[in-house]
C-alpha cells in the first residue's frame, strides 16, 4: 500500500489534501501529468459543470474524471500509486471535488501575471512556442 511522501509532507509549500484520513501532498505536476490533467481541465471539467448546473444527471464518467484528475495530481509525490490503488481509496464526492482545485492550483493554468508585471526572478518571458512576447 502506497504511503503519503514524507518529503513532501515536510515541505510546508506543497499543499495537502487528505483522503482516508490521511494527509497526502500534492506537489507542481510535471510535464507527464500536465499532458493528461490540463485538457480534463480546460476542456472536459467545463463541459460537465455546466451540464451539472443545467440539472443533468452525475454520471460515472464524470466520477471517473475526477478521478483521473486526482490520480495524475498525485503522481508526481507518489510514483509508485497505481491507478488501480487509487481506485480503491476511500474519496468521497465532496473529496473529489475539492482535491480538483488542488490540482488545477498545481498545474499553474490558473497563474496569470498582471499586465506590466516583472517576471520573477529565473522566470522568463515570453511563449511557449516562440519564446518572444
Amino acid at each position: 500500500m502506497t504511503e503519503p511522501n514524507k518529503e513532501y509532507l515536510s515541505d510546508e509549500r506543497v499543499p495537502t489534501i487528505t483522503i482516508e484520513g490521511k494527509r497526502w501532498p500534492m506537489p507542481p505536476l510535471a510535464p507527464e501529468q500536465l499532458e493528461i490533467v490540463a485538457p480534463i481541465l480546460l476542456v472536459d471539467l467545463p463541459k460537465w459543470r455546466s451540464d451539472l448546473a443545467a440539472g443533468k444527471p452525475i454520471t460515472g464518467e464524470y466520477f471517473r474524471m475526477l478521478g483521473t484528475i486526482l490520480y495524475w495530481g498525485l503522481r508526481r509525490a507518489h510514483p509508485d500509486l497505481t491507478r488501480e490503488e487509487f481506485d480503491r481509496m476511500g474519496a468521497d464526492f465532496a473529496t473529489l471535488v475539492s482535491a480538483v482545485d488542488v490540482v488545477t492550483s498545481q498545474t499553474g493554468l490558473t497563474r496569470v501575471r498582471a499586465a506590466g508585471e516583472p517576471a520573477a526572478a529565473g522566470e522568463t518571458k515570453g511563449n511557449f512556442q516562440t519564446g518572444a512576447r
